[in-house]
Protein backbone atom coordinates (compact mmCIF):
# COMPACT_ATOMS: atom_id res chain seq x y z
CA UNK A 1 0.00 0.00 0.00
CA UNK A 2 2.97 2.41 1.02
CA UNK A 3 4.41 1.86 -2.61
CA UNK A 4 0.96 3.02 -4.34
CA UNK A 5 0.51 5.91 -1.63
CA UNK A 6 4.71 7.28 -2.65
CA UNK A 7 3.81 6.69 -6.47
CA UNK A 8 0.62 8.61 -6.49
CA UNK A 9 2.04 11.51 -3.90
CA UNK A 10 4.36 11.64 -6.95
CA UNK A 11 1.92 11.94 -9.94
CA UNK A 12 3.01 8.44 -11.52
CA UNK A 13 -0.74 6.95 -12.34
CA UNK A 14 0.73 3.98 -13.90
CA UNK A 15 3.08 2.81 -11.44
CA UNK A 16 0.91 4.29 -8.18
CA UNK A 17 -1.79 1.62 -10.02
CA UNK A 18 1.08 -1.10 -9.69
CA UNK A 19 1.59 -1.10 -5.67
CA UNK A 20 -2.09 -0.31 -5.32
CA UNK A 21 -3.23 -3.80 -7.10
CA UNK A 22 -0.45 -5.53 -5.89
CA UNK A 23 -1.84 -4.33 -1.99
CA UNK A 24 -5.45 -5.60 -3.19
CA UNK A 25 -4.52 -8.87 -3.87
CA UNK A 26 -3.13 -9.48 -0.55
CA UNK A 27 -5.60 -7.08 1.88
CA UNK A 28 -7.12 -9.12 4.45
CA UNK A 29 -9.53 -7.64 5.40
CA UNK A 30 -12.67 -4.44 4.69
CA UNK A 31 -10.23 -1.38 5.33
CA UNK A 32 -7.42 -3.15 3.25
CA UNK A 33 -9.29 -3.74 0.30
CA UNK A 34 -11.15 -0.50 0.64
CA UNK A 35 -8.17 1.50 0.85
CA UNK A 36 -6.27 -0.60 -2.54
CA UNK A 37 -10.08 0.10 -4.70
CA UNK A 38 -9.94 3.69 -3.89
CA UNK A 39 -6.01 4.02 -4.78
CA UNK A 40 -6.50 1.85 -7.64
CA UNK A 41 -9.74 4.62 -8.45
CA UNK A 42 -7.38 7.68 -7.83
CA UNK A 43 -4.09 6.18 -10.36
CA UNK A 44 -6.59 5.20 -12.54
CA UNK A 45 -7.92 9.07 -13.26
CA UNK A 46 -4.43 9.78 -13.22
CA UNK A 47 -4.06 8.52 -16.75
CA UNK A 48 -7.20 8.86 -18.21
CA UNK A 49 -9.16 5.04 -17.52
CA UNK A 50 -12.25 6.59 -16.22
CA UNK A 51 -14.17 3.95 -16.47
CA UNK A 52 -11.71 1.57 -14.44
CA UNK A 53 -11.73 4.09 -12.41
CA UNK A 54 -15.87 4.32 -11.78
CA UNK A 55 -15.94 0.55 -11.50
CA UNK A 56 -13.16 0.48 -8.83
CA UNK A 57 -14.74 2.92 -6.70
CA UNK A 58 -18.75 1.79 -7.00
CA UNK A 59 -16.84 -1.98 -5.45
CA UNK A 60 -15.10 0.15 -2.83
CA UNK A 61 -17.99 2.45 -1.47
CA UNK A 62 -20.09 -0.66 -0.15
CA UNK A 63 -17.10 -1.49 2.23
CA UNK A 64 -17.13 2.64 3.08
CA UNK A 65 -20.66 2.80 3.69
CA UNK A 66 -20.86 -0.64 5.75
CA UNK A 67 -18.14 0.88 8.46
CA UNK A 68 -19.82 3.95 8.55
CA UNK A 69 -16.53 5.21 8.01
CA UNK A 70 -16.84 9.47 7.68
CA UNK A 71 -12.89 9.71 6.46
CA UNK A 72 -13.96 7.09 4.01
CA UNK A 73 -16.90 8.52 3.12
CA UNK A 74 -15.33 11.56 2.64
CA UNK A 75 -12.67 10.30 0.14
CA UNK A 76 -15.24 8.39 -1.76
CA UNK A 77 -17.71 11.45 -2.85
CA UNK A 78 -14.32 13.45 -3.01
CA UNK A 79 -12.86 11.04 -5.97
CA UNK A 80 -16.27 10.37 -7.49
CA UNK A 81 -16.62 14.02 -7.70
CA UNK A 82 -13.29 14.47 -9.48
CA UNK A 83 -13.89 11.51 -11.72
CA UNK A 84 -17.80 13.61 -12.83
CA UNK A 85 -15.54 16.60 -13.63
CA UNK A 86 -12.77 14.82 -15.91
CA UNK A 87 -16.41 13.50 -17.49
CA UNK A 88 -17.88 16.85 -17.90
CA UNK A 89 -20.95 16.27 -15.52
CA UNK A 90 -21.16 19.66 -13.57
CA UNK A 91 -23.84 18.81 -11.57
CA UNK A 92 -22.64 15.36 -10.20
CA UNK A 93 -19.54 16.95 -9.46
CA UNK A 94 -20.94 19.67 -7.49
CA UNK A 95 -23.19 17.01 -5.84
CA UNK A 96 -20.34 14.58 -4.74
CA UNK A 97 -18.10 17.37 -3.82
CA UNK A 98 -20.79 19.04 -1.45
CA UNK A 99 -21.22 15.98 0.12
CA UNK A 100 -17.25 15.13 0.69
CA UNK A 101 -17.21 18.81 2.16
CA UNK A 102 -20.47 18.18 4.73
CA UNK A 103 -18.33 15.01 5.86
CA UNK A 104 -15.02 16.45 5.86
CA UNK A 105 -16.61 19.04 8.54
CA UNK A 106 -18.26 16.55 10.85
CA UNK A 107 -14.58 15.14 11.00
CA UNK A 108 -12.74 18.46 11.70
CA UNK A 109 -10.16 17.43 8.79
CA UNK A 110 -8.93 21.16 7.70
CA UNK A 111 -7.10 18.23 4.67
CA UNK A 112 -10.35 16.96 3.64
CA UNK A 113 -12.35 20.53 3.80
CA UNK A 114 -9.33 21.77 1.47
CA UNK A 115 -10.07 18.90 -1.20
CA UNK A 116 -13.78 19.26 -1.30
CA UNK A 117 -13.95 23.19 -1.23
CA UNK A 118 -10.99 22.33 -4.57
CA UNK A 119 -13.94 19.96 -6.19
CA UNK A 120 -16.04 22.45 -5.87
CA UNK A 121 -14.15 25.06 -7.20
CA UNK A 122 -13.55 22.75 -10.19
CA UNK A 123 -17.51 22.76 -10.48
CA UNK A 124 -17.98 26.24 -10.43
CA UNK A 125 -14.98 26.29 -13.05
CA UNK A 126 -16.44 24.18 -15.58
CA UNK A 127 -19.57 25.78 -15.12
CA UNK A 128 -18.18 29.10 -16.44
CA UNK A 129 -18.19 30.91 -12.99
CA UNK A 130 -15.44 31.81 -12.83
CA UNK A 131 -15.60 34.56 -9.88
CA UNK A 132 -17.21 32.08 -7.71
CA UNK A 133 -14.63 29.49 -8.42
CA UNK A 134 -11.74 32.12 -7.81
CA UNK A 135 -13.00 32.12 -4.58
CA UNK A 136 -13.47 28.68 -3.59
CA UNK A 137 -10.01 27.64 -4.63
CA UNK A 138 -8.34 30.88 -2.92
CA UNK A 139 -10.38 29.39 0.28
CA UNK A 140 -8.60 26.35 -0.21
CA UNK A 141 -5.37 27.59 -1.09
CA UNK A 142 -5.60 29.75 2.27
CA UNK A 143 -6.43 26.64 4.77
CA UNK A 144 -3.67 24.47 2.89
CA UNK A 145 -1.59 27.28 3.91
CA UNK A 146 -2.81 27.71 7.31
CA UNK A 147 -2.07 23.48 8.22
CA UNK A 148 0.60 23.03 5.65
CA UNK A 149 -1.17 21.47 3.12
CA UNK A 150 1.27 21.94 0.01
CA UNK A 151 0.39 18.97 -2.13
CA UNK A 152 -2.74 20.48 -1.74
CA UNK A 153 -2.59 24.00 -2.65
CA UNK A 154 -0.33 23.55 -5.45
CA UNK A 155 -2.69 22.31 -7.83
CA UNK A 156 -5.13 24.96 -6.52
CA UNK A 157 -2.78 27.71 -6.79
CA UNK A 158 -2.42 26.75 -10.72
CA UNK A 159 -6.60 26.90 -10.92
CA UNK A 160 -6.45 30.68 -9.24
CA UNK A 161 -4.83 31.22 -12.21
CA UNK A 162 -6.77 29.85 -15.04
CA UNK A 163 -9.94 31.70 -13.11
CA UNK A 164 -7.78 35.00 -13.53
CA UNK A 165 -7.19 34.09 -17.46
CA UNK A 166 -10.85 35.03 -17.79
CA UNK A 167 -10.36 38.36 -16.54
CA UNK A 168 -7.58 38.77 -18.65
CA UNK A 169 -4.85 39.09 -15.33
CA UNK A 170 -2.60 37.19 -17.59
CA UNK A 171 0.54 38.14 -15.38
CA UNK A 172 -0.68 37.61 -12.24
CA UNK A 173 -2.07 33.99 -13.31
CA UNK A 174 1.77 33.55 -14.64
CA UNK A 175 3.17 34.46 -11.21
CA UNK A 176 0.95 32.15 -9.17
CA UNK A 177 1.31 29.29 -11.92
CA UNK A 178 5.37 29.74 -11.60
CA UNK A 179 4.87 29.54 -8.00
CA UNK A 180 3.04 26.58 -8.14
CA UNK A 181 6.06 24.50 -10.63
CA UNK A 182 8.88 25.83 -8.20
CA UNK A 183 6.59 23.95 -5.44
CA UNK A 184 6.05 21.16 -7.60
CA UNK A 185 9.39 20.22 -8.36
CA UNK A 186 10.42 20.79 -4.41
CA UNK A 187 7.83 18.36 -3.08
CA UNK A 188 8.68 16.01 -5.73
CA UNK A 189 5.22 15.91 -7.76
CA UNK A 190 5.61 15.11 -11.14
CA UNK A 191 1.74 15.50 -11.79
CA UNK A 192 1.38 18.47 -10.73
CA UNK A 193 4.73 20.08 -12.15
CA UNK A 194 3.14 18.75 -15.21
CA UNK A 195 -0.19 20.57 -14.95
CA UNK A 196 1.60 23.51 -13.44
CA UNK A 197 4.06 24.00 -16.78
CA UNK A 198 0.97 23.01 -19.08
CA UNK A 199 -0.78 25.63 -17.33
CA UNK A 200 1.82 28.45 -18.31
CA UNK A 201 1.63 27.56 -21.56
CA UNK A 202 -1.88 27.39 -22.25
CA UNK A 203 -1.96 31.22 -20.19
CA UNK A 204 0.09 32.36 -22.77
CA UNK A 205 -1.79 30.85 -25.72
CA UNK A 206 -4.43 32.65 -24.43
CA UNK A 207 -2.64 36.10 -24.03
CA UNK A 208 -1.64 35.87 -27.49
CA UNK A 209 1.82 35.21 -26.25
CA UNK A 210 2.43 32.46 -28.75
CA UNK A 211 6.58 32.58 -28.99
CA UNK A 212 6.47 32.37 -25.12
CA UNK A 213 4.28 29.89 -24.95
CA UNK A 214 5.93 27.06 -26.88
CA UNK A 215 8.66 25.90 -24.95
CA UNK A 216 6.19 25.65 -21.78
CA UNK A 217 3.96 23.69 -24.35
CA UNK A 218 7.10 21.25 -25.25
CA UNK A 219 8.30 21.05 -22.31
CA UNK A 220 4.38 19.96 -20.60
CA UNK A 221 4.35 17.72 -23.72
CA UNK A 222 7.11 15.46 -22.80
CA UNK A 223 5.87 15.26 -19.27
CA UNK A 224 2.50 14.01 -19.96
CA UNK A 225 3.32 11.69 -22.37
CA UNK A 226 6.04 10.32 -19.46
CA UNK A 227 3.18 10.26 -16.99
CA UNK A 228 1.30 9.21 -19.36
CA UNK A 229 -1.42 11.79 -18.40
CA UNK A 230 -3.46 11.46 -21.58
CA UNK A 231 -6.44 14.14 -21.13
CA UNK A 232 -3.52 16.82 -20.29
CA UNK A 233 -1.96 15.81 -23.39
CA UNK A 234 -4.86 16.39 -25.25
CA UNK A 235 -5.01 20.14 -24.07
CA UNK A 236 -1.57 20.47 -24.75
CA UNK A 237 -1.50 19.33 -28.32
CA UNK A 238 -4.95 21.49 -28.72
CA UNK A 239 -3.05 25.14 -27.61
CA UNK A 240 0.27 23.74 -29.22
CA UNK A 241 -1.86 23.79 -32.48
CA UNK A 242 -2.70 27.29 -32.02
CA UNK A 243 0.57 28.64 -31.46
CA UNK A 244 1.62 26.98 -34.86
CA UNK A 245 -1.40 27.80 -36.82
CA UNK A 246 -0.03 31.22 -36.05
CA UNK A 247 3.02 30.78 -37.48
CA UNK A 248 1.04 30.11 -40.51
CA UNK A 249 1.83 26.37 -40.18
CA UNK A 250 -1.98 25.13 -41.07
CA UNK A 251 -0.77 21.92 -42.19
CA UNK A 252 1.23 20.85 -39.00
CA UNK A 253 -1.48 22.78 -36.72
CA UNK A 254 -4.05 20.69 -38.27
CA UNK A 255 -2.45 17.85 -37.23
CA UNK A 256 -1.56 18.41 -33.94
CA UNK A 257 -5.07 18.75 -33.39
CA UNK A 258 -5.79 16.29 -35.02
CA UNK A 259 -3.82 13.82 -32.91
CA UNK A 260 -5.35 15.53 -29.89
CA UNK A 261 -8.83 15.20 -30.82
CA UNK A 262 -8.15 11.58 -31.11
CA UNK A 263 -7.04 10.92 -27.47
CA UNK A 264 -9.65 12.74 -26.32
CA UNK A 265 -12.05 10.69 -28.21
CA UNK A 266 -10.03 8.11 -26.12
CA UNK A 267 -10.02 9.79 -23.17
CA UNK A 268 -13.53 11.06 -22.86
CA UNK A 269 -14.74 14.15 -24.73
CA UNK A 270 -16.02 15.65 -21.69
CA UNK A 271 -12.65 17.17 -20.54
CA UNK A 272 -11.33 18.98 -23.93
CA UNK A 273 -13.60 17.66 -26.71
CA UNK A 274 -14.90 20.99 -27.13
CA UNK A 275 -11.74 23.12 -27.47
CA UNK A 276 -11.28 20.66 -30.40
CA UNK A 277 -14.71 21.39 -31.89
CA UNK A 278 -14.25 25.40 -31.88
CA UNK A 279 -10.90 25.39 -33.20
CA UNK A 280 -11.59 22.88 -36.35
CA UNK A 281 -14.67 25.44 -36.89
CA UNK A 282 -12.51 28.77 -36.58
CA UNK A 283 -9.90 27.53 -39.04
CA UNK A 284 -12.85 26.62 -41.51
CA UNK A 285 -12.27 22.99 -41.82
CA UNK A 286 -16.35 21.89 -42.22
CA UNK A 287 -15.15 18.96 -44.50
CA UNK A 288 -13.05 17.61 -41.38
CA UNK A 289 -15.58 17.38 -39.63
CA UNK A 290 -17.65 15.67 -42.71
CA UNK A 291 -15.55 13.46 -43.23
CA UNK A 292 -15.19 11.78 -39.67
CA UNK A 293 -18.31 13.19 -37.49
CA UNK A 294 -17.58 13.81 -33.39
CA UNK A 295 -19.46 11.73 -31.34
CA UNK A 296 -22.98 13.03 -30.05
CA UNK A 297 -23.24 16.35 -28.48
CA UNK A 298 -25.10 14.75 -25.42
CA UNK A 299 -21.66 13.58 -24.78
CA UNK A 300 -19.70 16.53 -24.58
CA UNK A 301 -20.26 19.15 -21.56
CA UNK A 302 -22.28 22.35 -22.69
CA UNK A 303 -20.57 24.62 -20.80
CA UNK A 304 -16.79 24.19 -21.17
CA UNK A 305 -14.20 26.81 -20.16
CA UNK A 306 -12.20 27.14 -23.85
CA UNK A 307 -8.78 29.01 -22.67
CA UNK A 308 -6.95 26.65 -24.87
CA UNK A 309 -8.13 27.64 -27.64
CA UNK A 310 -9.42 31.41 -27.21
CA UNK A 311 -7.52 34.75 -27.31
CA UNK A 312 -7.35 37.47 -25.01
CA UNK A 313 -10.40 39.58 -26.49
CA UNK A 314 -12.37 35.97 -26.22
CA UNK A 315 -11.41 35.15 -22.72
CA UNK A 316 -12.77 38.56 -21.68
CA UNK A 317 -16.28 37.58 -23.41
CA UNK A 318 -16.02 34.50 -21.53
CA UNK A 319 -15.71 36.71 -18.13
CA UNK A 320 -18.84 38.43 -18.67
CA UNK A 321 -20.66 35.38 -18.03
CA UNK A 322 -19.21 34.61 -14.57
CA UNK A 323 -20.79 35.55 -11.60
Amino acid sequence: MLVGDLQRDAGRGTEALAGYAQALAVASDDTGRYTALVGCAASNRLTAKLDDAFSGLAEAEPLAGKSGDDRALTESHYIRGNLYFARGQVAECRSEHERALETARRLESPEWQARALSGLADAQYMDCRMATALDYFAGCVDLCEAHDLTRIAVPNRVMMGHCRIYICEFNRALNGMRTAVQAAVRIGNRHAEMFATQSMGLCLTAAGRYAEAEEFQIKALEQARTLNARRYEAVILAHSAEVTLSKGQKADALALARAGRDISEEAGPGFAGLCFLVSFHCWRIREEIKRRPWPPGKHCSRRVPLATTTSGSDATRSSERSC
